[in-house]
């Protein structure tokens, strides 16, 4: 009886240790598993960090290639870029700007470009955002002095990026020289200028050709025409006002008054001043070789003169051929009674 009950103990015992071993062993193999899973995970995430670190380190690469290519994108672009804070005090001038300016960059670090602007017209109309408070990016063309003391033209756009929908935080700048082209320009604008004065002063003498060969006009007549037509081959016709004096007599424009710009060409005939014309500018006016009219008007002024002498002898020898005919047919005349007689 007792060794059965003993038996049965044992048993029971047996058992329950082979549950406790069971449940150790389980408990062991999760713990195991666990481990195993964790071991997974952290080489997945270390696979991960590897893989973003590399693809960090070629988007550094990539980002300091790509800082090196603008760099030297601005180091070496045409134009000039200059960058000013909200002061207006230039903070980057890359080296086309330098060259432009004719500074070295520690000159014009700190600066407003506003100082090397000349004319105070041109540095109102830049504005810039304390003038300008939308900040409209803008082109303006201004003469700037350089650093060696020259003087030169450039081409800017200006435009303003923001802090924030109110405030401007500076200005951008491309900048150009365009000397040259101004210089061109200018020439240009001076060759069509002269052309067209030429071409003023041909047409007059043409007009002042066309009145004396009008039939049967009056000497009287050719001179009050010249009036109207001179002021026309003039550079400044509506401030021209003309006076011709021919023996004695006086011709003169409505707007006659007299000034001290003036310029008088004698009118000959057989190499006697029987007259002039003079010609003069009610306000002053540039001075070109210390004389308000230029060579060539002066030239167009002699040259109406010389035409008028010359319809003044014409106008003698059709006098003189009137008056010989008119003896002629007198004594034509006196012939013919004598020989009816």
């Amino acid at each position: 009886m007792i060794t059965g009950i003993i038996s049965q103990i044992a048993i029971s015992a047996s058992n329950f240790l082979l549950i406790i071993f069971g449940i150790l062993l389980l408990w062991f193999g999760t713990i195991l598993l666990i481990i195993y899973q964790r071991n997974q995970e952290k080489k997945k995430y270390l696979k991960i960090l590897e893989r973003f670190l590399r693809e960090k380190d070629q988007t550094h690469d990539a980002l300091k290639h790509s800082e090196e290519r603008y760099h030297k994108l601005i180091a070496n672009m045409n134009e000039g870029l200059i960058l000013t804070n909200e002061n207006n005090q230039i903070v980057f001038a890359n080296t086309t700007a330098c060259n432009i300016l004719g500074h070295h960059r520690e000159n014009i670090y700190g600066k407003s470009f506003l100082d090397f602007v000349l004319a105070a017209e041109d540095r109102q109309n830049l504005g810039f955002d304390r003038q300008n408070p939308g900040g409209l990016p803008h082109k303006e063309e201004v003469q700037l002095g350089r650093g060696d003391g020259e003087t030169i033209w450039a081409s800017l756009s200006i435009s303003y990026p923001r802090k924030n929908k109110e405030e401007t935080s500076g200005a951008i700048m491309v900048l150009s020289d365009i000397t040259d082209k101004k210089n061109a320009e200018e020439k240009l604008y001076k060759l069509t200028s002269s052309l067209n004065q030429k071409i003023k002063q041909l047409n007059c003498l043409f007009d002042i050709s066309d009145i004396t060969g009008v039939p049967g006009i009056t000497f009287e007549g050719i001179l009050k025409r010249t009036l109207d037509i001179i002021p026309y081959g003039l550079k400044y016709s509506h401030d021209t006002w003309v006076e011709i004096v021919y023996q004695k007599k006086r011709y003169a424009t409505k707007n006659f008054r007299e000034t001290k710009w003036t310029y008088t060409s004698p009118i000959k005939a057989k190499k006697q001043k029987l007259g002039y014309i003079r010609v003069g500018y009610l306000e002053e006016k540039p001075i070109i070789k210390k004389d308000p009219f230029h060579i060539n008007e002066k030239i167009l002024i002699k040259n109406i003169a010389e035409k008028l002498g010359q319809v003044i002898e014409v106008k003698i020898m059709e006098k003189a051929l009137e008056e010989a005919g008119k003896k002629l047919e007198e004594v034509y005349k006196k012939q013919k009674q004598y020989d009816e007689k």
